[in-house]
């Protein structure tokens, strides 16, 4: 983050309902330039929706197995000592993994 979107974010955490003509005139730069900063200050998740609503930085942390099973198979009978072709399938399972991708 830029040292002006985090000024404005300062801003915005201490007076949620700071006007963008208040911002210019305490950090002496345009109002556009302001609303441009805003603008990529939302792009970018820390301002959610209008109202100047902040992004809460909530994490998460799934406890639980995790692991990726790994099939291959070959394209042709199998040659024992030999080099094979064939193809690998890689698969993520796991109940920690299952809730993960669940609550994201």
């Amino acid at each position: 983050m830029s040292k002006r979107g985090n000024q404005i974010l300062q801003l915005l955490k201490a007076d949620p309902f700071i006007q963008q003509q208040e911002f210019a005139d305490i950090l002496g730069i345009s109002r556009s330039c302001v609303a441009g900063h805003i603008m990529n200050l939302s792009k970018k998740g820390y301002i959610k929706g209008k109202g100047y609503i902040l992004s809460n930085n909530i994490y998460t942390v799934t406890i639980g197995a995790a692991n990726i099973d790994v099939t291959s198979y070959t394209s042709a009978k199998l040659i024992y000592e030999d080099s094979n072709p064939g193809k690998i399938i890689l698969t993520s399972e796991g109940v920690g993994r299952n809730i993960a991708q669940n609550i994201a």
